[in-house]
């Protein structure tokens, strides 16, 4: 039962609404640990995705970013913040922005 609640815990925090909270609440480390366990409980975790996505390109992990960006795409195809973070990915890559 503690197991189950932890994780539900790891999978709220990963949600769109609180992702900046890991952030400000922990260290990097331990944001991106929490991501991968959020991932790990639910790889369909589109929030997840999306946001681990937005932590690795603030970090500049450019292709990690897409990777992730590309999977919250894979969970819901008209997910337009994951196309938009793509798109500027792009261009931030290209020296466009």
């Amino acid at each position: 039962m503690a197991t189950r609640h932890r994780d539900r815990s790891i999978l709220r925090r990963c949600s769109h609404e609180s992702w900046s909270v890991i952030l400000s609440a922990t260290k990097t480390a331990e944001a991106i640990e929490q991501f991968k366990a959020a991932l790990r409980l639910d790889a369909n975790h589109v929030d997840a995705h999306f946001n681990y996505g937005e932590l690795l390109a603030g970090l500049g992990k450019i292709d990690e970013a897409k990777y992730q960006y590309q999977e919250a795409l894979r969970v819901a195809p008209g997910y337009q913040a994951a196309q938009t973070a793509l798109r500027n990915l792009g261009e931030s890559k290209a020296g466009i922005l």
